[in-house]
């Protein structure tokens, strides 16, 4: 049973035969990762977890992510930190049995790094801006290389 992209608000899903494609839509927040756009994530992983097809990710406007959403942020409490809200889908995207894609232009920061970092593949335009907030952060993965 193939993705029903009118059940996404935060994502734009293009779904091939051989490959599904995500583009992070939230562009008046430059693509901040929202507890929204999360759930959705994980509704994409769990369709690829039963029908597997390559996962491209990608942003909208020139944008891949900006990070957290500081607005949610804000009202999360210790405990939601200590689950690792949004860090349980970077995990999840990580142990996806088939290849994922980053395709990275302009911001790629916090969040949107770890995102990428989840990827089996990074691909970014020289407009690629990708940071997280401490040099180890997200150290669980390679960070992304411009230009190599």
């Amino acid at each position: 049973m193939a993705l029903n992209p009118e059940e996404f608000g935060t994502l734009l899903i293009e779904e091939r035969e051989d490959r599904v494609t995500v583009l992070l839509n939230r562009p008046e927040v430059r693509n901040a990762i929202d507890q929204q756009m999360v759930d959705e994530l994980h509704q994409v992983c769990e369709h690829l977890e039963r029908e597997p097809k390559i996962l491209i990710i990608a942003g909208v406007e020139g944008v891949f992510a900006s990070g957290a959403d500081i607005g949610q942020l804000r009202e999360r409490r210790r405990d939601d930190a200590l689950r690792g809200i949004n860090s349980t889908i970077f995990v999840r995207i990580a142990k996806l049995p088939m290849p994922v894609i980053a395709a990275l232009d302009g911001y790629c920061l916090g969040g949107g790094a770890e995102l990428a970092y989840a990827a089996d593949f990074r691909i970014g335009t020289p407009a690629c801006a990708s940071a997280t907030r401490k040099p180890d952060w997200a150290s669980w993965r390679r960070p992304v290389q411009p230009g190599a």
